[in-house]
């Protein structure tokens, strides 16, 4: 099953690519912020948004699947490798915690810049930090750890679109949300 393991790996870095612009955006736009100018914020609430829905919804669902089969058919986890489920639960906190603070930007509530720049730092860091401990770790150990067998029982949930987690249906709503926010913020997204 060298082609479902290539797809689902493959479409994780992608998302992982997009995940990545979209905080250089959300960086982008609070730079502006910083400087006492007046961000877009149509644009940075799509960003937040998204990344409020996408991850926890979409892509660490997958993640989480894939890392409990991992857990399952190997004894020996790699040592970099967390408890992605566990992080996933902290990056969704983080990025409650991050919107919050933009909601009381927008309504006024004098939240200081300093503040809003460290959240954004601290928020953007720990989802970058997190991307690279996949990349490092947990695509390479699924790439070596999983069986066949693993792939093939997999490949019957990806081919189903209606699938919650890997199914093409699930991910449509989240792709045209992306794109509306690579026009907005005049990038490309890769195919």
């Amino acid at each position: 099953m060298v082609g479902i393991q290539h797809d689902v790996i493959s479409d994780l870095r992608r998302e992982h690519r997009y995940l990545t612009r979209l905080f250089s955006v959300l960086e982008e736009q609070m730079a502006v912020f910083n400087n006492g100018e007046t961000p877009d914020y149509d644009l940075v609430f799509q960003v937040v948004e998204f990344l409020l829905d996408f991850p926890s919804r979409c892509h660490h669902p997958k993640e989480d699947v894939l890392y409990r089969i991992l857990a399952d058919s190997t004894a020996n986890l790699p040592a970099g490798l967390t408890n992605l489920s566990l992080e996933h639960e902290e990056l969704d906190k983080l990025t409650s915690r991050f919107s919050d603070m933009l909601a009381s930007v927008l309504g006024e509530a004098g939240v200081a810049r300093e503040t809003v720049m460290k959240e954004l730092e601290s928020f953007t860091r720990y989802q970058r930090r997190h991307m690279q401990m996949e990349e490092a770790f947990f695509f390479p150990a699924l790439e070596s750890g999983l069986k066949p067998e693993d792939w093939d029982a997999l490949a019957e949930r990806i081919t189903n679109p209606d699938d919650p987690v890997f199914g093409s249906t699930a991910a449509k709503n989240f792709i045209i949300q992306c794109e509306r926010i690579a026009r907005t913020a005049d990038f490309e997204l890769e195919n």
